[in-house]
């Protein structure tokens, strides 16, 4: 029960931190740490664009397609249209 409540608070969180985020509070994007990349991943749908990406963690747009490049050249997603991915089952 208590691994509940604090998964639901660290989602509370999180979602608080991409909003400021967004609003281009530098402190708490400093303060927020760096994101968990893998973690991002398995959250996001079995297709996905770069914005929803970027509204999942509250990055800049050039990260975001950073990071869809990055998972491209490992293999771990592919481009169904510009800026629409879809995971491969290869990880």
């Amino acid at each position: 029960m208590l691994q509940r409540e604090l998964a639901k608070m660290r989602e509370a969180v999180g979602g608080l931190e991409r909003e400021l985020r967004l609003l281009g509070d530098r402190v708490t994007a400093r303060s927020a740490g760096r994101v968990a990349w893998a973690e991002v991943y398995e959250r996001l749908g079995k297709t996905f664009t770069t914005k929803e990406l970027r509204d999942l963690t509250g990055v800049r747009p050039s990260l975001a397609a950073s990071i869809a490049f990055a998972w491209k050249k490992l293999g771990r997603i592919v481009t169904t249209q510009r800026g629409r991915y879809r995971k491969t089952r290869r990880r």
